[in-house]
């Protein structure tokens, strides 16, 4: 009996990746799975050639012709040539080759391109291109305050009606301080006028600097005559003392 012999032994399967296998009397060359070609002579993942194989350009990918039966290269999108040479198409040199907004400009790169919103415009360049306006930067600091679009990307800042101030860094409303600056007394209002803006108030019945008011009352007992003040006193030179809310003390002889 004549022993089998190993016919995968001397590697007939030429097909890079391929798999050999042994039957009685011969072989079978396949392609494992998730490749493609005949086994034989090829078996291709989808990817780049086999690396002593691979003279593509490095902007082209090796795949198989299954008409011509035959391994060749691609160039990738974006790039024009035999797939041995490939250079990049300016996708910019023609309208129909890019898809921008009425607003914005295509700007080619290396295999492909990217669009940009004109000066004066922002936005993604490709969907949306919307007109920079000098407001869209909240320019106008003052709390309340309004800001206005002028001719020539210009604006200005108002307050609105029953507000105060220049718009710019402040709108009062002339009744509270605005957040943040109301250090007032709880006996005093925050008002305002142009001279010295938002400023503390005492109320009426209290005297102070508007950051400390004191009852008119209080102040007065704190206003006691001095004990000279106190000496008997003839009666052609009686005094009497008068105590205001400004702290100034009249004398009536």
């Amino acid at each position: 009996m004549i022993a089998d012999v190993d016919q995968c032994a001397s590697g007939p399967c030429k097909g890079h990746n391929s798999v050999c296998s042994d039957l009685i009397g011969g072989y079978r060359c396949d392609c494992p799975i998730g490749y493609n070609g005949d086994g034989d002579n090829y078996c291709y993942d989808g990817h780049p050639c086999p690396d002593e194989q691979n003279v593509c350009s490095k902007n082209a990918i090796c795949g198989y012709n299954f008409i011509q039966q035959r391994l060749e290269c691609s160039c990738n999108k974006g790039y024009v040539g035999d797939g041995l040479s490939c250079v990049d198409v300016n996708e910019c040199a023609a309208e129909k080759d890019y898809d921008c907004h009425p607003n914005a400009e295509c700007v080619n790169t290396e295999g492909s391109y990217f669009c940009s919103c004109k000066p004066g415009y922002k936005g993604d360049g490709e969907y949306e291109c919307k007109e920079i306006k000098a407001c869209d930067s909240s320019p106008c600091r003052g709390r309340n305050a309004v800001c206005g679009e002028t001719d020539g990307a210009g604006f200005t800042c108002s307050c609105p009606t029953g507000f105060h101030g220049d718009g710019v860094n402040s709108c009062n409303d002339g009744v509270s301080c605005p957040n943040g600056t109301n250090v007032c007394s709880k006996d005093a209002t925050c008002q305002y006028n142009t001279e010295r803006g938002p400023h503390c108030v005492c109320k009426q019945g209290y005297i102070g600097d508007g950051i400390t008011c004191k009852s008119i009352k209080t102040s007065k007992l704190d206003l006691k005559p001095t004990p000279k003040q106190q000496r008997p006193m003839s009666s052609h030179h009686k005094r009497k003392i008068t105590y205001t809310s400004s702290h100034v003390i009249t004398i009536d002889q």
